[in-house]
């Protein structure tokens, strides 16, 4: 990873931490109960906030070659299009799939960068949404600036 570490707040998650980049935020109230953390850009202007979230994949484990053969038919089950299998990544030492798709939500459209990482008998899935107007080098130096900053408990 070539990213500067983020060096914002910390989030605290179940099982891991990261960092956030400066203007982001955590955000805390009413998460739905598959989510385990949330954090926004709130300076975002596009009209679009850009996000990352945590949740748990109800596979406890498996590789990431694994989630290469599932992933990119539930996420088109999903409604996502133009969905890619890119390079994998390592965070906090553990070895990630990664996947791109493009999402439309009631009529708005949004870019996700998927990541499905198995550690300590869990699979953990970071999931970034991003604007359809920030480019595919902004969304990997930012991933890649918290992936930076990963701890696993």
């Amino acid at each position: 990873m070539a990213a500067a570490p983020a060096t914002g707040a910390v989030v605290m998650g179940s099982g891991y931490s990261y960092a956030l980049p400066a203007p982001w935020t955590e955000k805390e109230d009413a998460l739905p109960p598959n989510i385990d953390s949330v954090a926004v850009n709130l300076t975002d202007a596009d009209g679009f906030t850009d996000s990352v979230n945590v949740s748990f994949s109800p596979l406890k484990w498996a590789t990431p070659k694994i989630f290469e053969f599932l992933v990119v038919d539930e996420l088109e089950h999903a409604g996502a299009t133009d969905v890619r299998t890119r390079t994998r990544l390592t965070i906090g030492g553990a070895a990630s799939a990664h996947f791109s798709a493009v999402m439309t939500v009631q009529g708005l459209e949004y870019l996700v960068e998927q990541y499905y990482v198995c550690t300590a008998g869990q699979t953990y899935i970071v999931t970034f949404s991003f604007s359809p107007t920030v480019p595919e080098p902004d969304r990997d130096a930012l991933a890649e600036a918290i992936f930076a900053t990963w701890l696993w408990d």
